[in-house]
Parts: C-alpha cells; sequence; structure tokens
C-alpha cells in the first residue's frame, strides 16, 4: 500500500519518494475485499506503517506513534490514549494526545486526534460513500454551532480522496478552533480523519508550536 506523507511532501512505497503535488487521478486497480480487509488491517497494513516510519526521523521533541491506517507523531510528555470498538458494521478506531489530562468524560482544550473507520468494503460501506457520511454531519452543524467553516484543500490521487477543512466550534466552552484532514481510502475501504484543535484564543501559539507539524506531518 501506497504511504502518503504530509508536511515533508513526500509519498513512500518500496522505499521511493515522490513529491504530494503530483497527486492527481485515481486508481483502476482491483480492491480488496472484506474478507481481505480484515486479515490486512491489523497485519499487513501496520507492518507497512511501521516500516515506513522506521525509515523517517521524527522531529525533535517528537516521536512517531503507529496506528493501524497511519503513522502519526506524538509530541514528547504528552498523554496519549486509544479506544477501538465496531458500531452498526463499521469499526471504530480513535487515538488522540494531548498534553493535558484528559478522558471520555474530560475532553481535552488543545490536542491531536485520529480516527479511522472501517466500513467493509464492497459488502458494506465503501470508503467515498462512508466519507460523505462522515462529512454530511459536519457540513450541516456549520450552520448551527460552527463558525468560519472553510473548506480549502479538496484532491484525490490513487484511491485516496482527500479534504482538510477548518472552522470555529462556537458550541464549546471556550470557543475552539478545528482543523480536520480527512482521507477515504478505497484500497482498504477505510476514512482517517486527523484534527488539531485548541481555544481560539490560543490557536496562533498552539497552532505554530504543535498543531502545523502534527497536521502536516502524517504518514498513509
Amino acid at each position: 500500500m501506497k504511504r502518503c506523507v504530509r508536511g515533508g511532501a513526500l509519498l513512500v512505497a518500496a522505499g521511493f519518494m515522490l513529491s504530494l503535488s503530483a497527486c492527481g487521478g485515481r486508481s483502476t486497480v482491483p480492491q480488496p475485499g472484506p474478507a481481505e480487509l480484515q486479515s490486512g488491517v491489523d497485519s499487513a497494513s501496520h507492518a507497512d506503517t511501521t516500516t515506513a516510519a522506521a525509515a523517517i526521523t521524527a522531529p525533535d521533541g517528537y516521536s512517531w506513534q503507529v496506528l493501524p491506517t497511519c503513522f502519526v507523531l506524538q509530541p514528547d510528555g504528552w498523554e496519549a490514549k486509544s479506544t477501538d470498538h465496531a458500531e452498526d458494521g463499521v469499526r471504530h478506531y480513535y487515538w488522540a494526545t494531548s498534553p493535558e489530562d484528559f478522558s471520555a468524560e474530560r475532553p481535552f482544550e488543545t490536542g491531536f486526534s485520529v480516527k479511522i473507520l472501517f466500513g467493509g468494503g464492497s459488502n458494506g460501506t465503501p470508503a467515498d460513500a462512508l466519507a460523505a457520511k462522515v462529512l454530511a454531519p459536519w457540513y450541516k452543524k456549520f450552520g448551527e454551532k460552527m463558525a468560519k467553516a472553510e473548506l480549502y484543500e479538496e484532491s484525490a490521487h490513487n484511491g485516496y480522496r482527500m479534504y482538510r477543512f477548518q472552522y470555529e466550534d462556537i458550541s464549546a466552552s471556550p470557543a475552539l478552533k478545528v482543523q480536520k484532514y480527512l482521507v477515504a481510502d478505497s484500497s482498504d475501504f477505510s476514512v482517517t480523519i486527523f484534527t488539531f484543535e485548541s481555544p481560539v484564543e490560543e490557536w496562533e501559539k498552539s497552532w505554530s508550536e504543535f498543531g502545523q507539524i502534527l497536521m502536516d506531518n502524517v504518514g498513509l
């Protein structure tokens, strides 16, 4: 599977690199079925991301964390937690890291998270449809509790469909600025959502210190 690394703008696959700017068009390679998905997510995919992450030196103050479909940076000293469950035939994997002491009952204000959905492919929900299903509620909420919403990147490349957007969640207290990068991967019927969020008043500082490097350096 090809691995797309943002930030360094690299495509890592079998030891070669290609600028992300070359992205364009979609793959016509036959997609694997659900059985291949289930057997590959926690073995081949994980091994692939581990190999790719090991080949890249993490920036000072960060370490690579390998997740089921990707690898991401974690700042040294930040707490990390993860959950994994199935819901309505869709697997939900969630990983988050923050400098704050957080839990499901006490969400962080500043932090980075990755949510991965596996739709089941041809016998379930294809990646594009899953992405649309994920995006629809956000678009609806834009008019209800979100302000300054902006979809500023949309592209497709070799079976990946990518969206990057940000908004302010004015229903939160304090109000949060949120940036999301969503990737639908038709090769393994998954949708991976990278999110960085921080209080609006602290955004510039949080983004310059952590957000940009976390969001611009993810491996797929």
